[in-house]
């Protein structure tokens, strides 16, 4: 139970309360009462709150969804990187001791397909025995290091909805009202793509860190 109180409150309150805040923030920017919105009492924080984990959910699973298309621009899934390439974060030998041991449990060929399609599925394959086994024995910070993931992605994912929302409000000029701010809009989509940018860059390394665990607790209870 604690492990879903701290998945609920990591993985989706705090990207709905960021992507509710920002957008938010947007039209009050131009013009729009948003006070109206939040009062104070126990009714409006509730309220507040499940709408935060309402939108984190949906956060989450478009994350989920968009995963492929942001493995794809970092150049590949951590995952398959890792267990296949020569890194930094790994040693060589480690890496391939590891990897020889996963592909004997899962009763896999030691050496790597050539196929394309086939190497993906090997590593694939080799990643999820081990991240099994360190769920199955709750080995380490795994599951910590996992929601972390989550969390970043979906950050990243409410980072870009509210920069792609601020842009349509801009572009559409709509101002709800004579006092604006409507001129900060521009600075502060900026700050938005920054940030959407700097999110992006954090959750490919989030994930690496994520891989990197896996791999580490792994090799610790087979005494690698």
């Amino acid at each position: 139970m604690d492990k879903l109180k701290y998945y609920d409150i990591v993985g989706h309150l705090v990207p709905g309360l960021f992507f509710i805040g920002s957008n938010l923030l947007t039209f009050y920017l131009a013009g729009v009462e948003v006070g109206s919105f939040i009062s104070e009492g126990a009714v409006s924080v509730l309220i507040i709150t499940a709408a935060a984990y309402y939108f984190g959910q949906l956060l989450s699973a478009i994350s989920s969804s968009i995963e492929p298309i942001m493995q794809f621009l970092w150049g590949g899934k951590p995952s398959r990187i890792i267990l296949s390439l020569e890194t930094s974060l790994i040693h060589n030998e480690i890496r391939e001791k590891t990897r020889i041991s996963l592909a004997q449990e899962c009763n896999l060929p030691e050496d790597i397909p050539n196929g394309k399609k086939e190497r993906k599925t090997y590593f694939d394959e080799l990643f999820a025995r081990a991240k099994s086994i360190c769920n199955k024995n709750n080995l380490g910070r795994v599951s910590d290091f996992d929601a972390i993931y989550g969390l970043h992605r979906s950050l990243f994912v409410a980072s870009l909805i509210s920069s792609l929302l601020a842009i349509l409000v801009y572009k559409s000029k709509i101002e709800f009202d004579i006092k604006n701010y409507f001129e900060l809009i521009p600075i502060y989509i900026f700050c938005l793509l920054i940030a959407t940018l700097i999110l992006f860059f954090r959750t490919k390394k989030r994930g690496n860190y994520f891989v990197t665990e896996v791999i580490r607790m792994y090799r610790l209870e087979k005494n690698l």
